[in-house]
């Protein structure tokens, strides 16, 4: 009886800390990177998990140079060595090479 009621306060408390996550902002904000490029951002998870993606889903970290860029796709806790544009201002070459790296991501 004495580790039911154990059990059960657990729970409770378990419960009501993760009821009190909140989620991040969806609303998108500009950054400007060194070179004096501005990129809209969004931060998407909540306050313990969270990553950037540009306007339309590419998962984006910040590189030690202070840029921002596109994550790699096979560890996206590291910066690619692309650097990250908004949707308007990216080449043909990168949106190719989002389209190839990113497939499953927005497809």
């Amino acid at each position: 009886m004495k580790y039911c009621l154990i059990f059960i306060f657990l729970a409770i408390v378990g419960l009501a800390v993760a009821q009190q996550r909140v989620p991040a902002s969806p609303k998108p904000f500009v950054v400007t990177q060194p070179n004096g490029d501005t990129l809209s951002v969004r931060l998407v998870g909540d306050e313990w998990h969270h990553h950037h993606t540009t306007l339309d889903g590419y998962p984006i970290v910040q590189n030690k140079r202070g840029y921002w860029c596109y994550a790699r796709p096979t560890n996206p806790q590291h910066p690619s060595c692309r650097k990250a544009h908004s949707e308007p201002q990216r080449t043909r070459c990168e949106q190719r090479w989002l389209h190839s790296s990113y497939i499953t991501l927005n497809s």
